[in-house]
């Protein structure tokens, strides 16, 4: 992939999520219980990895193979080691001896895998359209950050900072 589809793809994920944000649309995988961060509850039963919510050839601006791509590494790979981190800690909590410094690994790697879970979720759920925002959506913006351009500017040079790297913009 050249530099500016990666830029492309960079602000593609960026404005999806950011909509996703603002969005009152119920989005892809919301309906299900995800563990809570601080909570001694995990869950007992795997995450199913759910399969996208769309046909990537169809989307716009942005690669079949970098959908494809994205959905099984890195959110089914989020999935499948949240269901391990979840195993592990399930473990852990029952071990009053367990180590405070790996228990606080676990958990550091939990927050980070959730997070990925959700926003992955997030993200797929919401691909598609025109890339045009309107709306309440478009109010919110507007109300928050004086138009859209401005927001625009301020969410891309975040995402931006990222380098090509992991990470998300909200």
């Amino acid at each position: 992939m050249n530099e500016m589809n990666r830029r492309n793809a960079i602000k593609t994920v960026a404005t999806a999520v950011g909509a996703a944000a603002f969005s009152s649309i119920p989005v892809f995988g919301a309906e299900k219980e995800m563990p809570i961060q601080g909570s001694s509850k995990f869950q007992t039963q795997d995450l199913v990895i759910k399969p996208l919510p769309f046909d990537p050839k169809k989307l716009q601006g942005i690669s079949e193979k970098l959908i494809q791509s994205h959905w099984e590494n890195n959110y089914a790979g989020s999935v499948k080691t949240l269901n391990a981190v979840n195993k592990k800690l399930s473990v852990a909590l029952a071990d009053k001896d367990y180590p405070a410094f790996a228990y606080n690994g676990l958990k550091r790697e939990h927050l980070m895998r959730t997070g990925s879970v959700v926003f992955h979720e997030l993200y797929f759920g919401n691909l598609g359209g025109n890339g045009k925002s309107g709306g309440e959506i478009e109010k919110e913006i507007k109300a928050a950050f004086g138009d859209l351009n401005t927001w625009q500017t301020e969410f891309q040079r975040i995402a931006q900072g990222l380098g090509g790297g992991s990470g998300w913009v909200v």
